[in-house]
């Protein structure tokens, strides 16, 4: 799994991208107060889902402001992501990854 910050990651099965949203386990469950990530989308290709990232975080803004300081967020912790991104090979480049 591949950590963008403290709330996103991303994962590559092969066949698909997922985004993971980071989130604690509630009291009702097996292991209250536990970190969890869980799955939110798969996407084709790990571009696409930096764009789902940035959509779904981007959504929840309520003013143009926390949006323009949460996208200069995301793109910081994107570029540091970067290098981390398996690089193309034509085996996962015929899969779209």
């Amino acid at each position: 799994m591949i950590k963008l910050n403290k709330n996103w990651a991303m994962d590559n099965d092969g066949i698909c991208v997922t985004i993971f949203k980071h989130g604690i386990l509630g009291k009702n469950s097996k292991t209250p107060g536990a970190e969890s990530w869980k799955p939110v989308r798969y996407y084709n290709n790990y571009v696409e889902a930096m764009k789902g990232i940035v959509d779904l975080d981007i959504s929840t803004c309520k003013s143009w402001e926390v949006m323009i300081d949460r996208l200069a967020d995301l793109r910081a912790d994107i570029e540091r992501m970067l290098p981390n991104i398996p690089k193309p090979t034509p085996k996962n480049k015929a899969l779209g990854l």
